[in-house]
């Protein structure tokens, strides 16, 4: 039965996310209205090398709903990838959706790491129910409210940053530049997920704000003796990563 979205908020305060890969447009259109019904914020692609894609651009789902039967492969060589590349503290719920109904391809599906199967032609209802409740196991572990790398301490709540003690004065996006670097602590962070996450655009506007805002932010951390503490990978973009603090 057709209703009000019934899935509830994570305990961040956001919505699960979703990831659609379907090469059907008229099925992955039907995917995505019963997905968008049940409060779920959606993205959807046609094909691994797609989804593959968006993954690397940032986009990290909590649930993945897939084929098996795309034309560049069987859907089911994505749930190692997407467990690979899983946040940390993030679990990524599989539901695949395919006509290979035979108890044999079903098993198959489990067997490769799917929480969930349902086949083709499937109810819109039945569908929503099973993403309702994929969505209740999804689980994100809270981030703490202290965080520190080396001699760098960032304090979510307040919103501040300290190096050693001393004070970073930080705009509220360098702010949120920081914090999204140190939330992928040592990982490779590139423009298009600073865009995404920290400017909230899902397009490159051909200026050179990232480049800006990493060298205000590693000016900083030079004055405050850190002079390596932003690494920029020609090319490919930036990882923070501080010296250890020494223990006297």
């Amino acid at each position: 039965m057709e209703g009000a979205a019934d899935t509830t908020a994570l305990p961040d305060g956001s919505a699960p996310r979703l990831l659609v890969v379907e090469d059907d447009d008229a099925v992955r259109a039907q995917l995505v209205r019963a997905a968008e019904a049940e409060g779920l914020d959606c993205r959807d692609v046609g094909d691994i090398a797609s989804a593959e894609a968006c993954l690397v651009s940032g986009f990290a789902p909590d649930i993945c709903v897939l084929d098996r039967a795309l034309p560049d492969g069987d859907g089911l060589s994505l749930i190692a990838r997407l467990s690979d590349t899983a946040l940390p503290g993030h679990s990524v719920r599989t539901l695949v959706l395919s006509a290979l109904g035979e108890t044999r391809h079903r098993v198959e599906g489990l067997d490769a790491g799917a929480d969930d199967y349902l086949v083709k032609p499937f109810d819109v209802a039945e569908l929503r129910a099973r993403l309702r409740a994929l969505s209740r196991r999804v689980k994100r572990t809270a981030r703490p409210r202290i965080t520190r790398h080396g001699r760098l301490e960032i304090d979510r709540s307040a919103r501040t940053a300290h190096v050693a003690n001393r004070h970073l004065k930080l705009s509220p996006k360098s702010y949120d530049l920081l914090l999204y670097l140190s939330d992928n602590y040592a990982s490779l962070v590139t423009r298009a997920m600073l865009l995404e996450h920290v400017w909230k655009l899902s397009f490159d506007p051909q200026t050179n704000v990232v480049d800006v805002s990493i060298s205000r932010l590693r000016r900083q951390f030079a004055d405050l003796g850190e002079p390596g503490a932003i690494t920029n990978v020609r090319g490919q973009g930036f990882i923070l990563n501080l010296e250890p603090e020494q223990k006297t």
